[in-house]
């Protein structure tokens, strides 16, 4: 799975990383991986009514 234009730090490009026993949100362009919090907060659906950045 992918979003783009949601990196934190560059508005890059984020995709999963499958690695041995764990995996982790990743930003194509610049490398940051993701805290918890902030993969929580991006795969939480918008409250209805409001748009997403």
């Amino acid at each position: 799975m992918m979003w783009l234009k949601a990196c934190p730090r560059c508005n890059g490009d984020l995709y999963i990383e499958y690695q041995v026993g764990e995996t982790n949100v990743v930003c194509l362009q610049c490398g940051h991986i993701l805290t918890k919090a902030q993969e929580d907060q991006l795969r939480r659906p918008a409250p209805a009514g409001v748009a997403k950045n």
